[in-house]
């Protein structure tokens, strides 16, 4: 209930924030292209799906394309936010389209330093909360997400031990309300849980950190995925996005996607102080951008 008034709250406040146009009434053609302003037949879901899609900078029309069948997009976020920092206007895109989106999170971000293990472990609850809000505003249900809950900031510790201690949780295996639950933390059952979770979920495409991030949680797992479907007969497209490391325009504040902006700052766990917040919002006045793995382009939304 919490969580659907904060939506609720989103919603209500964005709309009082747009400008009030001195217009005519819409005409017919205005209405089949905006439903979720005009229809009454639209669920709530879709009417947040439809809503976000219009208002996202968007370079394609969809309804000048034909029909695809539907696919399946997972999004993989070493840490809750960055999915929303790399791909909040690709999931509603995709969404809009009648695409399925799911999200895999590998570990909570619970690593919050000199504080005792109790404290971080709400810490990695909290950052949860959070993603799960903002991917609701998205349309994105919780069956939609598959958090993993592995030691924050020490994948790359997986790499070298068999056993892994949370140096922030004192953990040394999963919650009981992960999507494996009580799994050691070792880098052979990572793998096996995301490759189940891929065999489930048989994606069309896949979105992982690129492997030139900057962050070393974000590179591991860029490795584990390759290495997981380098395996697999039938390989999905697989494009790579940044986060630590990323450059971004020298706009001015004003031209930041407004919507955007408001999903990063439902992140409040993340605002430690002003350049923290700072260098988040950030990432509403850039373009998501994607390196396709194999290939020389790169897609935008």
């Amino acid at each position: 209930m919490h969580e659907m008034l904060i939506v609720a709250s989103f919603w209500q406040s964005y709309l009082q924030a747009l400008p009030q146009p001195s217009v005519s009434p819409p005409s017919s053609i205005t209405q089949q292209k905006n439903p979720a302003y005009f229809s009454e037949i639209l669920s709530r879901r879709e009417r947040h799906r439809q809503f976000f899609y219009d208002v996202a900078r968007s370079k394609d029309d969809p309804e000048s394309s034909e029909k695809e069948e539907p696919k399946t997009i997972v999004i993989f976020a070493p840490h809750p936010d960055d999915e929303i920092l790399c791909c909040s206007r690709t999931i509603a895109q995709r969404l809009q389209q009648g695409d399925r989106v799911k999200i895999i999170y590998v570990t909570d971000g619970d690593g919050l330093q000199e504080v005792l293990p109790a404290r971080a472990q709400t810490y990695g609850r909290s950052r949860r909360t959070e993603s799960r809000v903002a991917t609701r505003v998205l349309g994105l249900e919780q069956s939609d997400l598959f958090f993993l809950n592995f030691p924050d900031r020490q994948l790359s510790d997986l790499m070298e031990n068999e056993n892994v201690r949370s140096q922030y949780t004192g953990q040394t295996y999963t919650n009981h309300d992960s999507a494996f639950p009580h799994t050691p933390y070792r880098l052979s059952l990572l793998q096996k849980n995301i490759d189940r979770l891929l065999s489930r979920l048989e994606p069309d495409e896949v979105y992982i950190p690129s492997q030139i991030d900057e962050h070393p949680d974000h590179r591991v797992t860029a490795q584990i995925v390759h290495n997981i479907l380098s395996l697999r007969e039938k390989k999905p497209d697989i494009y790579e996005y940044i986060v630590h490391g990323k450059t971004f325009p020298d706009q001015e504040i004003a031209s930041r996607d407004p919507l955007k902006l408001k999903l990063i700052r439902f992140f409040r766990s993340q605002f430690h102080d002003r350049s923290h917040r700072e260098s988040l919002e950030q990432f509403a006045s850039t373009e998501e951008a994607f390196q396709r793995v194999g290939a020389e382009i790169v897609k935008k939304q």
